[in-house]
C-alpha cells in the first residue's frame, strides 16, 4: 500500500513539474525575437537621436559601431502581426511584407567629415519586409529584411 502510494504521488509530481516546465518554456523569449526587438522596434515616437538609440540599446556589430540601422515606430505585436501566411513574399521562403506602411527611422553612420562617427537619421513611412521564423509553433519576427517602395500596383525591395 506504501509503495503503490508513493509511485502515484511520485507520477502526479512528475506530471506537474512537467506542465510547469512545459509553460515555463513557451514564456521563455527566443534570443532571436529578443535581439530582434531590441535593435529595430521603438514602441512609441521618440525625439531621440539614432546615437542616443543605438547607445542605449547596446547596438554593435562584432563590437564594433553598425553602420546602420533602421527602427520600426511600432508596437511589437503589430510587426508581429506581420508574420502570417498571406503576408509571405515567396513560397519556400521565411520573408513577409507588411500590408501597410510603417513609419521607420534609418540611422547611418557617418565615416567622413565633421559629424564622422555619429549617425544621421532620416525617418521614412513605408511598407517593411521581415524574416519570420516558426518559434514553438508561432511565427515570430527574427530579421528586419529592408524597406518596400510601391511601384505601379506592386511592392519593390529597397534591400
Amino acid at each position: 500500500m506504501c509503495i503503490e502510494m508513493a509511485l502515484i504521488l511520485n507520477m502526479k509530481l512528475s506530471i506537474f513539474l512537467l506542465v510547469v516546465f512545459s509553460v515555463t518554456v513557451l514564456c521563455v523569449e527566443d534570443k532571436r525575437v529578443t535581439k530582434f526587438k531590441n535593435q529595430h522596434i521603438i514602441e512609441t515616437d521618440t525625439e531621440k537621436s539614432c546615437d542616443d538609440l543605438i547607445k542605449e540599446k547596446k547596438i554593435k556589430d562584432n563590437n564594433k559601431p553598425k553602420l546602420r540601422n533602421t527602427f520600426i515606430i511600432n508596437a511589437f505585436e503589430k510587426v508581429k502581426d506581420i508574420c502570417k501566411e498571406e503576408q509571405r513574399v515567396y513560397d519556400n521562403d521565411n520573408l513577409y511584407t507588411s500590408s501597410e506602411t510603417m513609419i521607420t527611422l534609418h540611422c547611418k553612420l557617418q565615416t567622413e567629415g565633421k559629424n564622422k562617427g555619429k549617425y544621421e537619421g532620416v525617418k521614412k513611412e513605408k511598407h517593411i519586409e521581415i524574416a519570420c521564423e516558426n518559434i514553438n509553433n508561432i511565427l515570430q519576427p527574427v530579421h528586419l529584411q529592408c524597406l518596400v517602395i510601391e511601384a505601379k500596383a506592386s511592392l519593390v525591395p529597397l534591400c
